[in-house]
């Protein structure tokens, strides 16, 4: 079967790779902002099941970290562009949080945000892709 095109056809191709890329940068910037809401959320109001410390309940492995001072709640972050999305934190001990200690087990901040937050990121991708490169029918 062969392809034939119209006019219409042909001009919507036209300008398709600066659509997309305004796309992809819009898509990433809504992501980065769902991404850090998810993981101050998590912080915020996450269970929280391990250890009292006096009137401080922290948070057991695989939590999303108890909120002590807030330097880690604040310090997260995220930069967007059309070609990636930076998502972190700005406190030093963030690594030791996401990652643990021989002395204390993962608490991944980031890791818990992005897993929960995929879904959303890839249906705010798609959404932005048909409405920028394809577009109204």
């Amino acid at each position: 079967m062969p392809f034939r095109a119209n006019d219409q056809s042909i001009a919507r191709l036209d300008g398709m790779g600066g659509r997309f890329r305004v796309a992809v940068g819009q898509a990433a910037e809504r992501s980065g902002q769902a991404l850090v809401a998810a993981s101050k959320k998590g912080q915020r109001n996450g269970p929280k099941s391990g250890r009292v410390y006096g009137s401080h309940k922290a948070s057991a492995p695989g939590e999303y970290s108890a909120v002590l001072s807030g330097q880690l709640l604040n310090s997260t972050d995220y930069q967007a562009s059309p070609d990636q999305i930076r998502f972190g934190v700005g406190v030093q001990h963030s690594r030791y949080q996401e990652l643990g200690t021989s002395k204390m087990a993962p608490r991944p901040n980031l890791g818990n945000a992005v897993d929960e937050t995929l879904p959303e990121i890839n249906r705010i991708f798609g959404e932005n892709m048909l409405r920028r490169i394809v577009g109204p029918s």
